[in-house]
């Protein structure tokens, strides 16, 4: 293993297509120069981006203000109630809105086009952006490339036949590695095995219940019996360790 730059996940939320696109191209641009690994998701719409927001998932949200169906505005409220920490840049083509943008907290307020210098300025007075951590990075192998994975984005693993299915965002990683070779690769302070085909990060949690692992992606996964305390004794620990470091 070796390391990297912290992997960091960013939103763009814009229902143009040459607007979403311009905006991630300037966006993966920055980042590169700033030696800031991320993943990029995009969204047309502000329900489509709430359906996959969880707190902490998003370190940072570009968000057009005008949207069809719920406003950016509207959005930014539900956001910001779920997730006080989460970086908010609004976009849009009119500074009308720009008092209200502040009142939640937002990083800052860009029109579109958006010019390379305002971003990296916007940028600057994000401190997550600027103070990133190394963090490890795994070789995988599938039938189709090699890829080093950065730890932080993996949601789950799980056996299928024989692969091993490695879960990040919405897709999937299939590889011959073996469970257990993947697991001893990973930090146990955030991994945790809840049955015999699947290794989870606690990152991914949402809650525990009963049986049960709910996950930020929407995925269930079933703890089995003998595993089931070990499970919540690792996930409250976690919880502890996060707790104290904020």
């Amino acid at each position: 293993m070796e390391r990297i730059r912290m992997m960091i996940e960013i939103a763009i939320c814009e229902d143009l297509k040459d607007d979403r696109d311009a905006i991630r191209s300037l966006v993966e641009n920055e980042m590169q120069r700033r030696g800031v690994t991320c993943r990029i998701v995009t969204f047309a719409d502000g329900e489509a981006l709430l359906k996959t927001f969880s707190p902490q998932r998003y370190s940072l949200i570009f968000l057009d203000l005008i949207l069809p169906g719920m406003t950016g505005m509207e959005a930014a409220r539900k956001i910001r109630g779920l997730d006080p920490d989460c970086g908010i840049i609004f976009t849009t083509v009119t500074p009308d809105y720009a008092l209200e943008g502040y009142r939640v907290r937002a990083v800052d307020y860009l029109l579109k086009p958006l010019d390379p210098q305002c971003l990296s300025d916007a940028l600057d007075r994000f401190p997550p952006i600027n103070n990133t951590e190394d963090e490890l990075l795994i070789p995988i192998s599938s039938a189709q490339s090699s890829q080093e994975v950065p730890v932080s984005i993996i949601d789950y693993a799980e056996i299928s036949g024989n692969y091993l299915l490695i879960h990040i965002g919405g897709r999937v990683i299939q590889t011959y590695l073996s469970l257990r070779a993947l697991e001893s690769q990973l930090p146990q302070s955030t991994f945790v095995r809840v049955s015999r085909s699947h290794l989870v990060n606690m990152n991914s949690i949402l809650a525990i219940d009963g049986d049960t692992v709910l996950l930020s992606n929407n995925h269930t996964l079933y703890i089995s019996r003998r595993r089931k305390k070990q499970v919540q004794a690792s996930f409250n620990q976690f919880l502890l360790e996060k707790a104290k470091e904020e």
